[in-house]
C-alpha cells in the first residue's frame, strides 16, 4: 500500500519587511527625567574682598578661583570699581603705617628723655653726696686749722666720671626734646656766679647747677 502524499498545497512562506523608525516608539510609557543645569554661584562680595586685600591677586587669578570667565570678572570689577577700591584701601594702609611709626617714634621719644631725666636725677644724687663728703672734710679741717687731703676728698675719676654721665644724660634729653645740645662759649667780661654771688657756694650742687645752666641759655639766646 502506497502512503506517499501526491496532491498538497504548498505554504506561502513570504514575509513583509518591518520598517522600525523611532517615531514607530511610544514613549509615553518613560518617566521624564529633568536635566538642569545650574551655572556656579559666585559671591562677588568675597570676591571683591579678596581681590583688595591681596595685591598679589589679578583678575585672572579671581576667575581662576571662582571659576568663571575673566570677561565676567572684568564685568564686575568695572561696575564695583575694584582697581579703586585698592588704591584706597593702599592709601589707607600707608597712612596707617605712618601714624603708627609717628606714634610709635614719639612713645620711644619721651621714653628716651624719661630715662636720661632719671640717669640726671640719680648722677646728681650722687654729686650731691659727694658735695656733703666734700663740705664735711673741709670743715673738718678748718676746725682742725689744717689743709684738706687729697685722701679726703673723692677721687678725681669719680668727679669726672659722673661730670660725664651729667652730661651724656643732659645731652640726651635735649635730643629727645629736639633742643640744641651745643653750649656757645662764654661772652667775653663773664664771671662765673660764684664769683658774682658769695652765697653761690652755699647752694645745693643742683641748684648752682641749674643757674649755671639758665646763665648759659640766656646768654646764647642773647
Amino acid at each position: 500500500m502506497n502512503n506517499a502524499v501526491t496532491d498538497y498545497t504548498p505554504i506561502d512562506f513570504q514575509y513583509q519587511e518591518l520598517d522600525f523608525t523611532y517615531q514607530d516608539v511610544d514613549f509615553t510609557d518613560l518617566e521624564p527625567v529633568d536635566i538642569e543645569f545650574t551655572p556656579m554661584k559666585v559671591d562677588w562680595l568675597e570676591a571683591k574682598t579678596l581681590y583688595l586685600t591681596d595685591h598679589k591677586l589679578s583678575y585672572r587669578d579671581i576667575a581662576d578661583k571662582y571659576g568663571v570667565s575673566l570677561k565676567q570678572v572684568k564685568k564686575w570689577g568695572a561696575r564695583q570699581q575694584w582697581r579703586e577700591g585698592r588704591q584706597e584701601v593702599s592709601n589707607l594702609a600707608q597712612t596707617k603705617i605712618t601714624e603708627n611709626l609717628a606714634e610709635s617714634a614719639a612713645e620711644t621719644n619721651q621714653r628716651h628723655a624719661e630715662m636720661y631725666q632719671q640717669a640726671q636725677e640719680l648722677t646728681l644724687a650722687y654729686l650731691e653726696i659727694l658735695d656733703v663728703q666734700i663740705t664735711q672734710a673741709v670743715d673738718t679741717a678748718e676746725r682742725e686749722e689744717r689743709i684738706v687731703t687729697f685722701k679726703e676728698l673723692p677721687s678725681t675719676a669719680l668727679l669726672l666720671s659722673l661730670t660725664h654721665s651729667l652730661v651724656t644724660a643732659t645731652n640726651g634729653e635735649r635730643v629727645c626734646l629736639g633742643l640744641p645740645t651745643a653750649i656757645a662759649p662764654a661772652p667775653v667780661g663773664y664771671k662765673p656766679p660764684v664769683e658774682e654771688d658769695p652765697e653761690f657756694a652755699a647752694l645745693p650742687l643742683e641748684e648752682r647747677i641749674n643757674r649755671i645752666l639758665n646763665q648759659d641759655t640766656a646768654s646764647n639766646s642773647n
